[in-house]
This record gives structure tokens, C-alpha cells and sequence, in this order.
């Protein structure tokens, strides 16, 4: 079984650091809604041992985000739910970059957890400017 490395903030909006054995990242993801943690970053044991997330992802392309943008606006306008359509254009991405990026902000969205959308402390992801420039400015 997979060893999957963590970050979540409990129900005191400390951050808690560990790792938690689970068949897959959702299966994680649920483990750590059931436990009240608010997962912030999850993610397999053997890419958690390479860095923090601006040490391993490349920036993405303007090219690459207009896309992402694009493509989201047309799922979410055929009624794909937000959870659904993050996820598609996760494992459809192209560019290693992009796909991992995508994976990053559907789990920062959070939608997907069991409880999530109560999480205390929910901000947006503090991350992502370094390898979106210009996110933290809108």
C-alpha cells in the first residue's frame, strides 16, 4: 500500500505534518477528512522526498494556463461539477508541469474531502505564485 506524505490543518487551525498509509490519494484524502483534518498538500511518499512544490514544478506557460482556463470555462458551462472538471484537466494534461500544478489546485480547492468546504482557516493557496506569476495579484 502506498505511504502518502501530508500537510492538514486540525480542528484548532494548527498545521499537522505526517504520513498516512492508504491505497490511493483519494482514499487519503478521505482518511484525513474523517480524522478532521483540512488537507492542504497530500501526495505519494516518493515525489514528497524530492522538495517543496516551487523546487520540483516548473513554471507553467501562459500558453498552458489560458488553455486550463479555457477548458475549465467549457466544462463547468456544460454542467461538469468543479471537483469534476479540475480532475479531468489534471489527467489530461500534457506538460508534466500543468498536470501536476492541475492536481495541486484541485486539492487546494478542496472540494472533494468529505467536509471540506467547512476546513477552517481555507485560504488561497499561498503556493501557486510561484509558479503562476500573477495569481496572488487578482
Amino acid at each position: 500500500m502506498p505511504t502518502f506524505a501530508y500537510k492538514a490543518i486540525d480542528s484548532a487551525g494548527k498545521e499537522v505534518a505526517a504520513t498516512i498509509d492508504a491505497a490511493s490519494r483519494i482514499a487519503a484524502l478521505d482518511e484525513l477528512a474523517e480524522n478532521n483534518l483540512c488537507p492542504v498538500v497530500v501526495e505519494r511518499q516518493d515525489h514528497a522526498e524530492r522538495g517543496s512544490l516551487a523546487g520540483r514544478v516548473r513554471r507553467v506557460s501562459k500558453s498552458d494556463v489560458e488553455a486550463f482556463t479555457r477548458e475549465l470555462a467549457n466544462l463547468l458551462a456544460a454542467g461538469v461539477p468543479l471537483s469534476r472538471a479540475l480532475s479531468i484537466l489534471a489527467r489530461e494534461a500534457s506538460r508534466p508541469a500543468a498536470k501536476q500544478l492541475w492536481a495541486t489546485v484541485h486539492d487546494q480547492v478542496g472540494i472533494d474531502a468529505p467536509g471540506a468546504a467547512g476546513c477552517p482557516n481555507r485560504s488561497p493557496p499561498a503556493r501557486l505564485p510561484e509558479v503562476l506569476p500573477g495569481v496572488g495579484d487578482v
